[in-house]
């Protein structure tokens, strides 16, 4: 056997074992095609089949090769083509045009955020594509344009020939397309959700054999749901910008298509209703004045509050710390930079005292003349020690679906280097987010609906609010907590209200004298089954006043930074950020103005903060 042959074995042998690891079946069956068309093996089985091997294996090739059954292992890993085919009810064509991309699309994303070191070998899949499709105009497959749009929801960078794809085929991506996409990876997490997701887009897109085949009866029902959507929307466009709207998009994909099975669900609570009584009685809020607003929870009996790190395992905390490494490698050095800007700052402002009449220390040049005139002479001074700051920071971050992506990879990376500036500079600081644990409303929904659906339910989602870091803990213990929130699965809607002010009572119970709360959001609160059985502006009005009731009271210093949202017409005092990319400098300068003396205009310190950065 020559080298040559010695080498290309070492190869298969390698990338056999390497792909049965990456697909998670270690009983999986590696094989490849040795003619042109042949087709992949099912004897019972799981066989993974890779392209024939070239006579000449070049580094390209075995590069290529590789990347090829990356992909392929992360389909095994991540996907269930089979069962996804058969739920859609799609023929084989249809699935392999349109849905195949997307999953590609999809597992690709995931396999890099568990796996980062197969990034280059996909990287280069991804590129030959985009050169085979780079010359055929809008001629170029559907499903492969979309692949590339949901990418580029995901985070990926596209290259420029994948970019330049996408702008000759714009025309093809209607608005409705582009909403379903764009708010896609919120429901891929689970195989119920993905079905949805995807039987809305063959639905846009016309090719849902469902839809062609559909009883009369849930015609009906699904013509009803959809003039009771478009109710909902005409009265949200009425009432809230363009940012609402595309929260409110993003919850009413977890509605889309589902009328049947929600009025199925209706009649069988009801109809054991008789047996379970009147359901949970209405719970009041328990909060004191602060949240005096008359809104109500259905039942707070399903709400959870916890530890960031309880919400995973211990193999997926370290895999998150891992993408959360290498995702915020490229934000830290700026963020730190801004950092350790602001912590000079903070020891600047902390004037040191002095002790005097001491017989020992530096010369205190007021007492020169008692070294000649006085018998006990006591011309020294000491520094006296340092004051620590009586000051606790919480910083709130919002948790939902929408902050997906890099709003939520910025506001970790910034909530764990302010943290850490923070506590050297002796200022406490808890880090808490806010989310829901489910979308549709979860048990409290099904709660309301055994009860038989009454009027004005109040909100009717299970809140779930995270604790990353508490005020007492030390940065170190905290630090892993931080990477929790790049978790797939747990950002979902948005109840921003009940958070705010969850926040603020942990805040009343701290001993500190200065206490301050600051809000990170990229949108107006959305939960759509609150939404949808109150109301109109439900949530909306429940945050105002709560904003309203802090603010008054004046124990807590309230602040926001609201991420493509004008938060402004929220929060007296707040700042809207275009490009997430700006969360670790605002937030920097957010704290230059809340430490700088206040002797001065709000006007005054906003110029001052500019200065004092760029030096």
């Amino acid at each position: 056997m020559s080298n040559k042959d010695d080498l290309k074995t070492q190869f298969l042998e390698a990338l056999t074992h390497t792909t049965r690891a990456l697909s998670g079946d270690e009983n999986l069956r590696v094989t490849f095609q040795h003619e042109e068309g042949s087709r992949d093996p099912n004897e019972g089985v799981k066989t993974l089949t890779l392209p024939a091997l070239p006579a000449h294996l070049t580094p390209r090739d075995m590069a290529l090769l590789t990347g090829i059954a990356d992909q392929k292992a992360f389909m095994f890993r991540y996907g269930w083509p089979d069962k996804l085919q058969m739920s859609l009810s799609l023929d084989a064509g249809t699935y392999h045009d349109v849905i195949e991309p997307l999953e590609k699309a999809r597992v690709q994303h995931r396999g890099i955020s568990d796996y980062a070191g197969t990034k280059a070998h996909l990287d280069l899949i991804n590129t030959f594509e985009a050169q085979r499709n780079a010359n055929k105009g809008s001629d170029v497959p559907m499903g492969y344009v979309l692949s590339l749009k949901l990418a580029e929801q995901q985070g990926r960078r596209l290259t420029s020939v994948e970019e330049r794809i996408l702008k000759v085929n714009k025309h093809r991506l209607t608005p409705e397309v582009k909403d379903c996409l764009k708010h896609a990876p919120n429901h891929l997490g689970n195989e119920k959700e993905q079905v949805r997701a995807y039987s809305e887009l063959l639905s846009i897109l016309g090719l849902s054999e469902q839809e062609n085949q559909q009883p009369p009866s849930q015609a009906g029902d699904s013509k009803q749901e959809e003039q009771e959507q478009e109710q909902e929307q005409q009265s949200a466009d009425g009432a809230s910008d363009s940012q609402q709207e595309d929260r409110e998009s993003t919850a009413q994909q977890g509605e889309t298509g589902d009328a049947e099975e929600d009025a199925n669900e209706q009649n069988e609570t009801q109809a054991d209703q008789s047996d379970q009584g009147e359901g949970d009685q209405k719970t009041h809020p328990g909060y004191g004045d602060e949240d005096a607003t008359g809104s109500e929870p259905y039942t707070r009996k399903f709400d959870a509050t916890t530890k960031a790190e309880k919400l995973v395992t211990h193999s997926e905390l370290m895999r998150l710390k891992e993408r959360f490494k290498n995702v915020t490698s490229g934000n830290r050095g700026l963020v730190a930079q801004l950092a350790v800007k602001l912590q000079r700052f903070l020891l600047a402002q902390a004037r040191m005292g002095w002790r005097f009449d001491q017989e020992e220390g530096l010369l205190d040049p007021k007492k020169i003349t008692q070294i000649v005139t006085s018998s006990e002479p006591r011309p020294y001074r000491v520094p006296k020690p340092q004051q620590e700051r009586d000051t606790v920071v919480t910083l709130l971050v919002d948790n939902s679906g929408s902050m997906r992506g890099r709003p939520i990879e910025m506001a970790a990376t910034s909530a764990d280097v302010l943290a850490r500036t923070l506590e050297r500079c002796g200022v406490k600081v808890e880090v808490l987010g806010f989310t829901t644990q489910t979308w549709k409303g979860g048990q409290s929904r099904l709660d309301w609906i055994s009860a038989g659906s009454p009027d004005n339910p109040g909100r009717l989602n299970d809140l779930l609010h995270v604790i990353y870091k508490e005020a007492d803990a030390s940065y170190r213990s905290a630090k892993p907590a931080f990477s929790v929130m790049l978790a797939d699965d747990l950002l979902k809607e948005n109840i921003d209200g009940e958070g705010l002010v969850w926040a603020y009572n942990r805040l009343l119970k701290r001993s500190e004298k200065r206490k301050i709360l600051l809000v990170i959001s990229d949108g107006a609160p959305v939960d759509y089954a609150t939404d949808k059985h109150n109301e109109s502006n439900y949530l909306d009005t429940h945050l105002r006043d709560v904003i309203h009731n802090i603010e008054k009271k004046k124990q807590v210093e309230l602040l926001a930074i609201g991420i493509g949202h004008d938060v402004r017409r929220y929060y007296r005092h707040a700042v809207t950020i275009e490009d997430p990319s700006q969360l670790g400098q605002a937030l920097i300068e957010r704290m230059v103005y809340l430490f700088s003396p206040h002797d001065r205009t709000p006007k005054d310190i906003e110029k001052d903060i500019r200065k004092k950065l760029k030096k």
